[in-house]
């Protein structure tokens, strides 16, 4: 099977397990995997939005998190208008996958599922929800966890950022 297979299978799946826990509620905690320790997982990433649809973009992020160290994410999301807007406030539900890459090289893949709020007239967007561990490579091969996350992120200039707290395990 090819790099691209592998990709797109991963993914569908992320996006499967971030809708299931969106739509159910489910609050997924941190377990420990074999031989896995449960660590605390947080901190901050700086971002970069590109829209590739009206609905799913790209983003590249720049971040500083626990276990990870200086790290880059690269994110597919998917950004969904959950009704109509109400005065100028857009409510969405959002998914992505993303592959965070520490600076020694290993990855630690994740899928997010959350819901946020644009601001159509400022094109200012805050929003939350719930980061689950998929596993990776090298030292994050086996990791599981989950983490809150939440941000912000402007329309106008492109740019976001987020924090995350919880906890991992590999």
């Amino acid at each position: 099977m090819g790099s691209k297979s592998r990709t797109v299978g991963w993914t569908s799946r992320a996006f499967v397990v971030a809708a299931v826990v969106a739509l159910t509620g489910v609050s997924i905690p941190a377990w420990a995997g074999p031989g896995g320790t449960d660590r605390p997982y947080g901190g901050r990433c700086d971002t970069t939005i590109t829209q590739v649809s009206p609905v799913d973009l790209e983003i590249a992020g720049a971040c500083h998190l626990l276990h990870l160290g200086l790290t880059t994410a690269s994110t597919a999301q998917q950004v969904i208008p959950t009704g109509p807007p109400v005065g100028s406030l857009l409510n969405v539900a959002i998914f992505n996958t993303t592959t965070y890459v520490a600076a020694n090289g290993d990855t630690l893949e994740s899928a997010f599922s959350g819901s946020g709020v644009v601001n159509l007239a400022t094109g200012e967007a805050t929003f939350h929800g719930t980061e689950i561990f998929l596993g990776g490579s090298g030292r994050f091969a086996t990791a599981t966890g989950s983490a809150f996350t939440e941000g912000a992120a402007s329309l106008v200039t492109s740019t976001g950022s987020f924090t995350v707290q919880g906890t991992i395990s590999y």
